[in-house]
């Protein structure tokens, strides 16, 4: 019986086990996240503005590799994907680390193999301030976390190859935000104005 709730053409067995139900999510939560991001930008954030946009945009091509892991002080996982789109073969690198000395939440590079391979790495550091302060002690949040920080890889790389110079320049204010602004706890009945 189990066999046939499996089989194709509808595997229900699979879908039930991949199936996560929606619920609605309480209204005091959304109220909590709204305040809290808007504080958290507003005590911490309109200095960092200032200074990113009289910054240089990066127009600096991708590095070919990431700085190696040192392995006695970090923690690391990775999984390396190949695939085959749009008539190029690609492999692609997923690595996770824990590494509170690293200052980027999210690092990318990209570089050609032999034949028509293009290799891209993404790292995602756990040790990071951002990841530190909101994984819980189960990890259920990592998961989104490193989907979240392969999907701004991977729109990065796609923007490079239709032509959008400095594409690089949002990876390192995004780093660099979380990293500030975001990571720390409020002060509490402080708000600024930006302005």
């Amino acid at each position: 019986m189990k066999n046939e709730l499996d089989a194709d053409p509808l595997p229900l067995l699979d879908q039930a086990a991949n199936y996560r139900a929606r619920t609605s999510v309480n209204r005091d939560v959304l109220t909590d996240a709204t305040r809290d991001t808007s504080q958290a930008i507003a005590q911490h954030l309109p200095p960092i503005i200032d200074k990113q946009i009289s910054a240089e945009p990066d127009g600096e091509r991708l590095a070919p590799d990431l700085d190696p892991v040192h392995e006695e002080t970090t923690r690391s996982e990775q999984v390396e994907l190949d695939l085959d789109h749009a008539h190029r073969r690609w492999t692609v690198i997923v690595e996770l680390v824990s590494d509170a000395s690293r200052e980027a939440w999210y690092e990318l590079a990209e570089s050609k193999t032999s034949g028509d391979t293009t290799r891209i790495h993404i790292r995602v550091n756990l040790g990071h301030p951002f990841m530190v302060r909101f994984i819980s002690p189960d990890g259920d949040e990592i998961v989104p976390f490193t989907r979240l920080a392969a999907g701004l890889a991977i729109a990065e790389i796609t923007a490079r190859e239709v032509g959008v110079r400095q594409a690089g320049t949002l990876r390192r204010n995004l780093n660099e935000i979380l990293r500030t602004a975001l990571s720390g706890p409020l002060q509490r009945g402080e708000t600024r104005n930006a302005g």
